[in-house]
């Protein structure tokens, strides 16, 4: 783990070096065109009022054109950052046992239609999804991928879900689509697809919800295995969705997490924390997941 960190922060740096430079000569450039208009415009202002303006609406596209090349450059150089920061991240995280046959796809991710049939949140309205990772896990196929999920709420446009979604198939087929969800703060809302279906359980301090009262022949072993993930300051929330053949994960993690690093160094101690859940969620997945 210590080259891991070692590297990103190798990485990081650099990044940042290059950033604050782009963004340093971006600003004198800009101020020297700036000048340039003012003090072209006072000096031929009262020569040639015409050939003042002409020239001032020139560098006023140069300005224009630049600002955008400029931006333009600084973000293929920002997306290549995150997407190399997802490489080394997804070498160190799945490139052993239990890993298996790993393919990571940085740029993509978990389609919005997919996120709906979940029926945990309403009124989605967007996602942004990256960092699909595929493979098996004690050979157990799975999908994974960072996501963020907005959804209408009055005239508002809000974020209802940021993390890490796991996708499997489960072992057993479903005739009741079922949802267990566990969250740090009792207080906040539950999201509103939960509350269009039954409370079936709610022991253990997990609850469990369903279209009908049918239950997992593993309910018992879900529970168990839920349990063990420790809802904290790094994990604020998980649901399992289990529905037909299909499972879904939905893990609501902080930015010590989540968060390519940028201004801060890695947290060492969220991703440990990371490490730890995908043993756990392997053990869930060998109880649930063919």
């Amino acid at each position: 783990m210590k080259q891991l960190i070692a590297q990103v922060e190798a990485n990081r740096l650099k990044f940042l070096k290059l950033f604050k430079k782009t963004k340093l000569i971006n600003n004198i450039v800009l101020g020297v065109i700036a000048l340039g208009m003012g003090a072209t415009f006072l000096w031929l202002l009262e020569q040639n009022m015409t050939l003042a303006l002409i020239i001032v609406a020139i560098l006023i596209i140069a300005l224009f054109i630049y600002s955008r090349l400029v931006k333009k450059w600084l973000g293929k150089q920002t997306y290549a950052y995150i997407f190399n920061y997802y490489k080394t991240m997804d070498a160190f995280l799945y490139n052993d046992r239990p890993f298996e046959q790993i393919e990571v796809k940085e740029e993509q991710g978990f389609e919005l239609e997919e996120i709906r049939a979940l029926k945990v949140l309403k009124d989605e309205v967007s996602i942004i999804s990256r960092n699909l990772v595929t493979g098996t896990i004690d050979n157990i196929p799975f999908a994974l991928a960072d996501a963020g999920v907005r959804v209408q709420k009055d005239k508002r446009i809000e974020v209802a879900f940021f993390g890490k979604i796991v996708r499997f198939q489960a072992k057993e087929r479903q005739s009741n689509h079922i949802i267990y969800h566990a969250r740090r703060n009792d207080k906040l809302p539950l999201a509103p697809g939960l509350l269009d279906l039954k409370l079936i359980d709610s022991g253990d301090g997990i609850m469990v919800f369903g279209t009908d009262e049918e239950l997992p022949k593993a309910h018992k072993n879900i529970l168990k295995h839920l349990n063990k993930l420790p809802l904290n300051e790094y994990l604020e929330d998980f649901t399992l969705v289990l529905f037909e053949d299909k499972g879904y994960l939905m893990l609501s993690y902080a930015d010590a997490i989540m968060s390519v690093v940028y201004e801060t160094p890695l947290n060492e101690t969220g991703l440990t924390r990371y490490v730890a859940d995908l043993g756990l969620i392997n053990n869930l997945l060998k109880e649930i997941a063919n």
